[in-house]
């Protein structure tokens, strides 16, 4: 599935492309949001949970790697001394 194509479906079928077909990366904290980080084929998905009022707010797909840096600063790679 492309990114075009996961925009076109409905929000029914984008949450099963998500939950059905992604992969699940990482979680970051914003504000009070738990952002969660799905790969989908050849896109990413951030999808952003209230906890709060422990409801799934919305969600943003997209393909440009640098969106991805607040991700990436949490990975931790080995030592190689």
């Amino acid at each position: 599935m492309t990114l075009y194509e996961f925009t076109r479906l409905d929000q029914r079928s984008q949450s099963e492309a998500i939950f059905g077909q992604g992969i699940y990366l990482e979680t970051r904290l914003e504000e009070s949001y738990y952002v969660n980080l799905y790969a989908v084929d050849n896109f990413w998905v951030e999808v952003f949970y209230d906890s709060e009022g422990n409801d799934l707010n919305r969600w943003g797909p997209f393909r440009n790697p640098r969106r991805l840096n607040p991700y990436l600063k949490r990975i931790e790679l080995p030592s190689f001394c």
